[in-house]
């Protein structure tokens, strides 16, 4: 019973200190999430910079692009938003849209 209500006393005085914290750490997530690239397939990275799959590998092929190889796969860097809209427009400039 005593081990119980210690139990118990510990695990709320722990869920009070680390709630501030919680709540810093989903912010910064949000931040760093909306600041940081992130690696994705080809198509993904076409979606996430209103392009073709097409003009990723013409991007790809001119070095635009940063790619790794994950074995028969290539997996593209895809910018923050304002990274991504610079390389959207470079292409569309390429292609004289």
């Amino acid at each position: 019973m005593l081990d119980e209500a210690l139990d118990s006393m510990i695990r709320r005085a722990v869920a009070e200190a680390v709630a501030p914290l919680e709540r810093e750490v989903r912010a910064l997530r949000s931040v760093v999430g909306a600041t940081a690239g992130r690696w994705c397939d080809r198509r993904e990275a076409a979606e996430a910079m209103s392009v073709s799959v097409d003009t990723i590998d013409r991007l790809i092929a001119r070095g635009a692009l940063r790619t790794r190889r994950l074995g028969r796969r290539v997996v593209v860097f895809v910018e923050p938003p304002a990274a991504a809209d610079e390389i959207t427009q470079r292409a569309r400039e390429a292609r004289g849209s």
